[in-house]
């Protein structure tokens, strides 16, 4: 039975007008974005309270996997992109970017970066080995990842 406390996490069929799944959690839960993959099969919300990127199926709203929010400058954002296929996505911050698989969880590949200023805007190729990111000052960065 619902509290009035808790958070509910629900998806909708848009053609049907009726409800796919609910998700209720207790608070502290506190979503803070919310989004899909290019093919509509994962869904992914943030856990502000818990500091976790949380993926889930997105027609059963079935738990996949979740990980640790790579904190950029200790404020619960970091840039977020899938790739084109859907079957990456990748994460940064300051100092890391980190690409893991969407259906697994497993990470794939991660490098080290110094000072990355980005608008938390970000880009891989469809081939998923270069990843573009947005600087603050207007500039793009272009990252060879393989």
């Amino acid at each position: 039975m619902s509290q009035e406390n808790d958070v509910h996490l629900q998806a909708t069929s848009v053609s049907e007008g009726k409800p796919l799944w609910n998700i209720v959690r207790s608070k502290p839960f506190q979503p803070r974005q919310l989004g899909a993959s290019p093919n509509g099969r994962v869904v992914w919300a943030t856990d502000a309270e818990n500091a976790h990127l949380v993926f889930l199926e997105a027609r059963t709203g079935k738990r996949l996997w979740s990980l640790p929010i790579l904190t950029y400058n200790t404020s619960m954002q970091a840039a977020f992109v899938f790739s084109p296929d859907s079957r990456m996505d990748a994460i940064a911050n300051e100092t890391e970017i980190v690409a893991f698989d969407v259906l697994s969880g497993q990470r794939l590949w991660s490098r080290v970066i110094h000072n990355l200023r980005a608008s938390l805007t970000m880009q891989l190729s469809d081939e998923g080995n270069t990843l573009y990111t947005l600087e603050t000052d207007g500039r793009v960065l272009r990252w060879c990842l393989r």
